[in-house]
């Protein structure tokens, strides 16, 4: 499968004991083929796990790729993004919880309106503000779900 992801909210999911995947999973077979999901202004946030399993906000395997840009990732109680060893993730202009190699990623706090109440907007000062992928022909849009939200958050 292909697939793409953009300008969505995903939050408040819970893994089970015994679970081990992924918020977004993207999943192959052994047969070697792969599935492809790509993520633009995303925001993957608030997605508690039982322990001792830690969940990831993205997941990829069975010789899957994904591809992660613009987008926010926290606190989702593992890894932000994971590949297994058939697989590939890149990841550019993300903030993350963890830090992530790759062009524009930041780790640090997204500062959002109120996430106890689900409100994941910007606050003035957030370094999601215009910290994403520039644009042809200049300007820098916001990180996240809401991410062609030029001004300066809330």
């Amino acid at each position: 499968a292909t697939a793409s992801m953009e300008h969505d909210l995903v939050y408040g999911n819970k893994g089970s004991s015994g679970f081990e995947g992924g918020v977004v999973y993207v999943d192959g077979n052994e047969n070697g083929i792969g599935s492809k999901l790509t993520l633009n202004h995303v925001t993957i946030t608030d997605h508690p796990c039982d322990t001792p399993i830690q969940g990831n906000a993205v997941k990829a395997t069975w010789n899957s790729q994904v591809f992660v840009k613009n987008c926010i990732l926290w606190n989702n109680g593992g890894d932000d993004v994971e590949a297994d060893e058939r697989s590939k993730a890149t990841v550019s202009y993300t903030l993350s919880q963890e830090t992530i190699k790759g062009s524009g990623n930041l780790s640090k706090d997204p500062l959002f309106v109120n996430a106890a109440e689900h409100d994941y907007g910007l606050r003035q000062g957030s370094p999601a503000i215009g910290a994403a992928e520039p644009a042809t022909g200049g300007g820098r849009a916001n990180l996240g779900a809401d991410g062609n939200v030029v001004p300066a958050g809330k």
